[in-house]
């Protein structure tokens, strides 16, 4: 990463930042519609927020992504080269290899709207797109140049879904929102065999078999599968699923096919025999989060996709035991580490889901990417309902805020089996943050209150008090007898500064303010020893507070950062200081020479949104695209 260094060097050894992990975001579905993936024989490929995400069937935490698009809706693997062509909300498309995604080999607007699905000619050299345009839904380019082939039209509603034969004679398939369903075959022309709408069946996708020999839709209804040559039905499979099938794939042999439904089922179908040849079930309950909404299968890999973002590796021999990756696909909203168990917390809401993951860092590199590391858990049970405002880990117990005016008490002493334990009400809304002190102690702020709540007394209310400013950051000192409170602006722009509170388990009162800058800080953290306080601001400033110069500021006006600072931590030594913001840039600060702090510009692809060290070498960070990094110095 690019390093800058203004002033004399450190007194430490920084020379570089290295990302040691990456965590990728989950698959971010919507209930009733198929998640959209896609593999080859060792890889599988699937869209999240702004970015694509690849993991290999083998080493699943282990991801590789492209963010060639701000909003991808769809991603295909090339079958005769290493190339995958992407689209996006925007009716484009991308063409890109797998050796070098950077290296843009395609790029072409298709659609006034968003891009459903897309299909490789076997051979490579075409592309069938379809997606929502304002009178041509579906269309072939050729992959090298992007000169147009054929317009598909007949279709009043978007095209959903389509797939290439991948034997000759070629042929493809189409399927709209309007039932209709179209079949083609391609030579010098494009001819259409026939198009009609299928009553039976509202197709959610469809695919042929790699043999050539089918093709199959899957919807809310049934599942049909045809005769590839004549395009006439075949057969109907047994009505097994209860709920809409989302998606479908066939096995390499074409002998079998997977099917994920909304009835929170995946189903491993024997072609020859008709019948479901085994059953991964999720849950014996109505749990709309565990809807199965996509599934891909490698060579000896079966996995599936939930609503939750939840990815399912499947085991046909032990279908009650599925390895489960959790993950997040919105902006990590809160983040805490717990040092003690080395796993990183982190919590974000989506489609009114507030889901927090545990993710496990590595004990050393040579155990990178491997059993128990990576996104390990999802705490379960009652927890918050909508927006989560903060979230602080202390003693095997973590506190977790939430704007729907509660805050929950979670067991994560065994990371594996985290869940919430406890959860009280009557939080003012909008909430802004908490810290966790010992003894299960928890300090909050609220919209125009700072409150002491115990869990050793059911979380009630021991302490509050009123404040004439909306707080925006939190920090406690490491004795746990001072709070730092930062200040929203006030009318007219007023500096509200940063207040001092001495407090106790049961009482806070205000002992003194920091005037700060004139701009909002948004992230406060205390050194080991309790003498600096830390405070980054909107303007791009980090300013170190000293207590023994009553907390004049050790340095003015000098900004690191090229956008606003969201987030400090410190080392546990106290001799260094990091902070990163939307700048996606990561900044160390030496308290020895703090005009000496080495930037390290764009070492992250998105904005970060939190930062804590793990150890004295390693530390953490989360960004806005639902991703998790850690990164050693060297």
């Amino acid at each position: 990463y690019q390093r800058r260094v203004r002033g004399q060097l450190p007194t430490f050894s920084m020379a570089s930042v290295v990302k040691r992990e990456f965590f990728g975001a989950s698959p971010r579905g919507v209930r009733g519609f198929s998640i959209l993936m896609d593999s080859s024989p060792t890889h599988f490929a699937y869209c999240s927020t702004d970015h694509i995400v690849l993991r290999a069937f083998e080493k699943p935490h282990q991801c590789e992504v492209y963010r060639g698009h701000q909003q991808p809706t769809a991603v295909r693997f090339c079958p005769c080269a290493p190339l995958v062509c992407s689209g996006d909300a925007n009716g484009v498309i991308k063409v890109w290899g797998l050796e070098n995604p950077s290296l843009t080999r395609l790029e072409s607007k298709l659609f006034a709207g968003k891009v459903r699905d897309i299909a490789w000619s076997p051979d490579g050299q075409r592309l069938l797109v379809c997606g929502e345009g304002k009178k041509v839904h579906a269309t072939i380019i050729m992959a090298e140049g992007g000169a147009l082939v054929s317009n598909i039209e007949g279709f009043t509603q978007p095209v959903i879904s389509c797939d290439w034969r991948p034997t000759r004679p070629w042929k493809f398939v189409l399927s709209s929102d309007d039932r209709q369903v179209g079949f083609y075959t391609v030579g010098d022309t494009i001819k259409q065999e026939w198009q009609r709408e299928e009553m039976d069946v509202l197709t959610r996708q469809t695919r042929f078999s790699p043999s050539g020999k089918y093709f199959i839709l899957v919807g809310m209804g049934k599942i049909v599968i045809y005769d590839a040559d004549s395009g006439e039905r075949a057969f109907e499979l047994p009505s097994e699923h209860r709920g809409t099938v989302c998606g479908v794939c066939w096995s390499s042999d074409s002998d079998m096919i997977l099917t994920a439904s909304c009835d929170q089922t995946v189903k491993l179908w024997d072609i020859n025999e008709a019948s479901v040849a085994q059953t991964f079930r999720f849950s014996d309950k109505k749990d709309v989060k565990l809807q199965q909404l996509g599934v891909a299968w490698g060579v000896a890999s079966m996995i599936s996709a939930d609503l939750s973002g939840n990815l399912n590796m499947l085991d046909f021999m032990q279908p009650e035991a599925n390895r489960i990756i959790p993950g997040l696909s919105t902006e990590v909203q809160a983040m805490a580490v717990d040092v003690v168990t080395g796993v990183v917390w982190a919590g974000a809401t989506c489609d009114r889901e507030c889901k927090v993951v545990g993710y496990r860092t590595a004990p050393s590199p040579d155990q990178l990417y491997g059993d128990n590391v990576g996104a390990i858990s999802t705490v379960t049970g009652k927890g918050p309902s909508v927006g989560i405002t903060g979230l602080s880990v202390r003693d095997g117990l973590m506190a977790v805020l939430s704007m729907d005016g509660k805050i929950s008490m979670a067991d994560v002493t065994d990371p594996f089996t985290a869940h919430y334990v406890h959860q009280a009400d009557g939080v003012e809304v909008p909430s802004k943050g908490c810290i966790m002190a010992a003894n299960g102690v928890v300090y909050l702020a609220t919209n125009t209150h700072l409150s002491i709540r115990n869990y050793g007394d059911g979380l009630q209310q021991a302490a509050s008090v009123s404040v004439k400013y909306t707080p925006l950051a939190m920090a406690l000192s490491p004795d746990e007898t001072e709070l730092a409170v930062s200040a929203d602006l006030g009318r007219r722009g007023a500096n509200l500064g940063i207040h001092l509170y001495a407090v106790t388990p049961s009482s806070i009162e205000q002992v003194g303010r920091i005037n700060g800058t004139i701009y909002p800080t948004r992230a406060l953290a205390y050194s080991p020893d309790a003498q600096m306080l830390a405070a980054g601001d909107d303007n791009r400033e980090v300013r170190f507070y000293n207590r023994s110069t009553d907390w004049t500021p050790e340095l003015e006006d000098y900004s690191f950062h090229g956008q606003r600072v969201t987030s400090l931590c410190w080392s546990a030594a106290g001799d260094r200081c990091v902070s990163v913001g939307l700048d996606r840039g990561v900044v160390v600060h030496p308290v020895a020479n703090l005009k000496a702090a080495a930037v390290f510009e764009k070492i992250s692809a998105s904005p970060i949104a939190h930062v804590e060290f793990m150890n004295e070498g390693l530390f953490v960070t989360a960004g806005t695209d639902g991703t998790i990094s850690s990164f050693e110095f060297k």
